[in-house]
C-alpha cells in the first residue's frame, strides 16, 4: 500500500488551509516511495485540548556563510532590532521569513474576513498579502518568489525596512551631528483618522518648503533627512496616535521645524515634541513598521483587534509613507536569483499549519521553525535534524 505524503497526513488531520488547496497540484501523481518527513509531536499538555504541534524532522542543507546575498537577508545591522522583538531577532535568517510569513498570514486572514464583511475596498489587497511569498522556487541553483509590496504585509514590511537601511545607511553614517526628532499631535478617533493625516502630510511639505526658501535666502543647501509617518493605537482608551519621525543631518533647523510645527497644530503640546541626538537605532526606528500591529497587555505580547488594524491601513493607503529629502537614496538593485543553492531543484508551498514551506514531492521543510504558543507570546526554537 503507498504510504501517505505530508498533504494527506495534514489534510487527514484537519489542518487544511488556503495555501494547501492552491498547492495541491504541485503534487506528484506517484508517491509510493516517498517517506513523509513530519512527526507529530505534543507539546507535553494534558487534557483533550492538548495542542499539535508539526515537527520537521529533515532539515534542508544548510546555507554557507560566505555564500552571497539572496535579495537582502544578509544586511547588518538588521533594522528591527527593538525591544519588542529581541526574540526575533535572535533568529536565523530563513526562521525570521518563516515567522514573518506565518503571522502576516495570521493577520491578513483575519482583515480579509472583515473587509469583505464591512464590504470594504481592501479585500483584495489583504488576499493579495496572504499569498504574499507563499512558494518558494529553486531551479538550477537559483530561488524564485514573488512579492505583494502591500503596506499591510509583514513580510514585504521587513523587506522593505531592510531595503531602506541599504538605500540610506551610507548617506547617514556621514552625517556627523544628526538629530532624531518626533512630531506629535493629541490621539484622535477613528473618524478623524484619514483626514488628520492627509493634514499631517500638508503640513510636513508646507515646513518643508518653508525651510527650502529661508536656506536658498541665506544660499544654503538644501537640509538632508528622512521623513517617515507612522500609526499607532491605544487600546485602553481606543483612540489613534498618527506622529512623524524626521531623521535630520544636523540641528541647523530643529527649531525652526518644532516652531512651524506649533504654529500648524495649536492643539500640539510643546513638550510632546522630542529632539534627541541621533544614535545606531535612530535610522531604523525612521524606517520600521508604519503601523504598529501589536503591544504588551500584562507584560505579555497581544496583537491589535482586527478593527483597530484595518483602520490604520485603510487609512495608510496610497500614501508615501518615507521618503528623503536633499540627497539621492543609494541605489537599490534587487538581486531576486543568486546561484547559493547547491543541490536538488524543489518547489516550496507555505501551509500554514506548519508554520514552514513544504517540499510537497519529499516532505522536507524550508527553515525547520517551529512556533509554540507560551504565554501569550510566540516562542521559536530550532530543530535539529534527527
Amino acid at each position: 500500500m503507498p504510504q501517505s505524503t505530508t498533504v494527506d497526513r495534514l489534510l487527514v488531520r484537519g489542518h487544511t488551509s488556503p495555501s494547501n488547496e492552491r498547492s495541491q497540484s504541485l503534487r506528484p501523481q506517484t508517491q509510493a516511495s516517498i517517506e513523509p518527513r513530519l512527526e507529530r509531536t505534543t507539546g507535553g499538555h494534558t487534557g483533550s485540548a492538548e495542542p499539535t504541534i508539526w515537527t520537521p524532522s529533515v532539515r534542508r542543507e544548510q546555507r554557507p556563510e560566505s555564500a552571497a546575498l539572496d535579495t537582502v537577508r544578509n544586511l547588518s545591522p538588521h533594522p528591527l532590532k527593538t525591544a519588542q522583538n529581541a526574540r526575533f531577532h535572535e533568529l536565523s535568517p530563513d526562521h525570521k521569513e518563516a515567522w514573518t510569513k506565518y503571522h502576516s498570514y495570521s493577520a491578513n486572514s483575519k482583515l480579509a474576513v472583515y473587509a469583505k464583511q464591512t464590504n470594504h475596498f481592501l479585500q483584495s489587497a489583504y488576499t493579495d498579502a496572504r499569498y504574499c511569498q507563499d512558494t518558494k522556487v529553486r531551479l538550477d541553483g537559483f530561488e524564485h518568489q514573488t512579492f505583494c509590496n502591500r503596506k499591510h504585509c509583514l513580510t514585504c514590511a521587513r523587506y522593505k525596512s531592510i531595503r531602506y537601511a541599504y538605500m540610506y545607511g551610507e548617506e547617514v553614517e556621514s552625517w556627523k551631528e544628526p538629530k532624531f526628532m518626533s512630531l506629535t499631535i493629541p490621539n484622535i478617533k477613528e473618524d478623524q483618522l484619514s483626514a488628520l493625516i492627509d493634514r499631517i502630510l500638508t503640513s510636513l511639505r508646507t515646513i518643508y518648503r518653508a525651510i527650502n526658501q529661508r536656506r536658498k535666502r541665506k544660499d544654503l543647501p538644501i537640509i538632508k533627512s528622512i521623513k517617515k509617518l507612522e500609526t499607532t493605537f491605544n487600546r485602553d482608551r481606543w483612540d489613534y496616535h498618527p506622529h512623524v519621525h524626521l531623521l535630520l543631518e544636523d540641528d541647523s533647523e530643529v527649531d525652526f521645524i518644532k516652531a512651524q510645527w506649533l504654529k500648524l497644530w495649536t492643539e500640539a503640546s510643546p513638550k510632546w515634541q522630542h529632539v534627541r541626538d541621533a544614535d545606531a537605532r535612530s535610522l531604523a526606528e525612521t524606517v520600521k513598521y508604519a503601523v504598529k500591529s501589536g503591544g504588551y497587555v500584562d507584560k505579555k505580547f497581544r496583537a491589535l483587534p482586527i478593527e483597530a488594524l484595518h483602520a490604520m491601513y485603510a487609512s495608510l493607503h496610497g500614501r508615501k509613507i518615507v521618503s528623503p529629502t536633499g540627497f539621492t537614496p543609494k541605489r537599490y538593485i534587487h538581486k531576486a536569483e543568486r546561484k547559493i543553492y547547491p543541490g536538488h531543484d524543489a518547489t516550496y508551498t507555505w501551509d500554514q499549519a506548519t508554520n514552514d514551506w513544504l517540499d510537497y514531492v519529499t516532505g522536507e521543510v524550508y527553515s525547520g521553525l517551529v512556533l509554540e504558543p507560551s504565554d501569550g507570546r510566540t516562542r521559536a526554537r530550532d530543530i535539529v535534524a534527527s
